[in-house]
């Protein structure tokens, strides 16, 4: 189970990974594979800024958690991961904002994988 684990959990850093280099290199399309559009002005700045530093420190943390087998590296990444999916809820739930079933499934699933490799690296 860990080996399977190991590998999910890489597959995110990966994914993660990938998703942060759009951001720094292709926003635009990193904008729209997230059904977003891309803000102008400060708004822009704020959003690639964020954006990229959400997806590069996730899928830096989850890589070398994974690859170093530091439980502790593993922590954030899945804390942030379940953190947007509870935000995400709430602010459908009283912002009125489209709910992203899939988002917050991919969130969710991943961060509960996370803490499941940190659980068994950690014994």
């Amino acid at each position: 189970m860990q080996r399977v684990l190991q590998i999910l959990s890489a597959l995110t850093g990966v994914f993660l990974a990938y998703t942060a280099f759009n951001w720094m290199f292709n926003p635009q399309a990193a904008a729209a594979g997230l059904g977003m559009d891309l803000l102008t002005g400060m708004g822009r700045n704020t959003q690639i800024g964020d954006m990229t530093a959400f997806f590069t420190t996730s899928s830096i943390f989850i890589l070398l958690g994974v690859w170093q087998k530091r439980p502790d590296f593993l922590l954030v990444p899945a804390f942030l991961l379940l953190s947007a999916a509870l935000f995400r809820l709430t602010s459908a739930q009283f912002y009125d904002a489209e709910l992203i079933t899939q988002a917050v499934v991919f969130e969710v699933v991943t961060g509960v994988i996370l803490l499941a490799y940190r659980r068994e690296i950690s014994q």
